[in-house]
């Protein structure tokens, strides 16, 4: 029977929190149902999506797809693997050199040319994503800081 890891993830605590994790896994385990492959691991991290080499639940589940333990790595969307299609591309050439196949629940890429197309398309998209979170992040921050730092200002 055909094997796979699922990799659920989440970037923070409180999304820990809120089911995400446990929604994954039960996409997961559907899909993995409906497509006849064992479950033999599954994976829930909770790490931000823009590193790759700090996490080290993903990193277990490279080692173990250079092992060749499993046929299949499936994770409910691209953005839970990675929001950093240099992360993407090295993570997609690790599953093919080692015989595992990268099964995304909510997107079918084929590994034709219009496949990889779409899912360079969908890793871009997580990837602007990221860096619009930071984005706004660091203006949210900025705002606050010149807040609390500066007087306040009286309008004339």
């Amino acid at each position: 029977m055909k094997t796979a890891v699922g990799y659920a993830r989440v970037s923070s605590r409180s999304q820990e929190d809120n089911s995400s994790l446990e929604s994954q896994i039960q996409a997961i385990r559907a899909f993995a149902a409906e497509n006849n492959i064992e479950i033999k691991s599954e994976v829930r991290e909770v790490f931000s999506g823009a590193s790759l080499f700090d996490r080290p639940l993903l990193n277990q589940i490279r080692d173990e797809i250079r092992a060749e333990t499993y046929n299949y790595l499936i994770v409910y969307d691209i953005d839970r693997l990675s929001r950093d299609m240099v992360h993407l591309a090295l993570l997609l050439n690790e599953c093919e050199r080692f015989n595992t196949k990268l099964k995304i629940v909510q997107g079918n890429y084929e590994d034709t040319a219009d496949g990889r197309l779409l899912f360079s398309i969908k890793g871009y998209l997580a990837e602007a994503e990221c860096m619009k979170i930071s984005a706004d992040n660091a203006t949210s921050f900025i705002f606050f800081c010149s807040f609390i730092l500066l007087p306040p200002r009286v309008l004339l």
